[in-house]
């Protein structure tokens, strides 16, 4: 149980109130202001989300990091398929040059 606070005249009461309410304006437009900034904050996620839905067919970014993932493994492929017929091309201008 918390000490018992010794009382006081109103007159006291009202100099502590005067007192604390420049640190009660501080602090009710702080959380104004963050109140103002998760708002904003709601909106930009959501539109975000919506952007990624469009672009990727989903909002769930498990989802999207397993395209992400699949895509990287397709243009891993792609590229290596690539590296491979370059190698051909290559290697057969360089046996029609040893012919000639």
């Amino acid at each position: 149980m918390s000490n018992p606070t010794a009382v006081r005249k109103d007159s006291e009461n009202l100099a502590i109130i005067d007192r604390l309410k420049p640190k009660h304006a501080a602090e009710l437009n702080k959380m104004i202001r963050l109140d103002a900034e998760l708002e904003r904050g709601e909106r930009d996620l959501e539109e975000l989300l919506a952007q990624l839905e469009t672009g990727w067919g989903t909002r769930d970014l498990d989802k999207v990091r397993d395209i992400i993932k699949q895509n990287y493994a397709t243009n891993t492929e792609i590229v290596d398929r690539f590296a491979e017929g370059l190698q051909s091309v290559t290697d057969a201008l360089a046996a029609l040059d040893a012919r000639a």
